[in-house]
């Protein structure tokens, strides 16, 4: 028994918010553990980025569209945003000239084009091909930003 919507909308949302930190975990134990290329990186970012949005994805509609998001929510939302932040970070870190603002850019942008393209999907544009141009476009990003190789080498 919830006392009112907004109760289970935040009991809801937990459950939601468990699988995703689960998800994010294994991607930045990934991350950190395999130390993998700009590519292979970005393309797991995106990967589990997609995976948390079409688990659920009417109650990520809810949580996030509908109406605001609720305290207790938004708290670890915040809390799992740091982490992503971190973690792209240090993984960037030696790659490219600016790791932190780098790691913000990515999480401020491609986060909002998967929310958009897996939960909002395009006639025409299947949530696999919508994927693979977002992480084109993050990579063109990549690509402007990385520290050249001989002067990564040098310093």
């Amino acid at each position: 028994y919830f006392p009112n919507k907004n109760a289970l909308l935040v009991a809801l949302a937990a459950r939601h918010r468990a699988e995703t930190l689960a998800l994010q975990q294994a991607w930045l134990d990934g991350l950190a553990r395999d130390d993998p290329s700009l590519d292979d990186g970005l393309r797991g970012y995106v990967d589990w980025l997609v995976a948390s949005h079409a688990a659920r994805p009417r109650l990520a509609c809810l949580m996030f569209e509908d109406r605001p998001v609720p305290a207790e929510v938004a708290q670890e939302i915040a809390c799992a945003h740091a982490a992503t932040v971190e973690g792209l970070s240090a993984w960037l870190t030696g790659r490219v000239r600016r790791p932190r603002v780098t790691a913000w850019m990515l999480h401020r942008t491609v986060p909002h084009l998967v929310h958009s393209f897996v939960l909002h999907p395009r006639e025409g544009l299947p949530t696999d091909v919508a994927a693979e141009e977002i992480t084109t476009l993050a990579r063109a990003y990549l690509s402007a930003v990385a520290v050249e190789q001989d002067s990564a080498r040098q310093g």
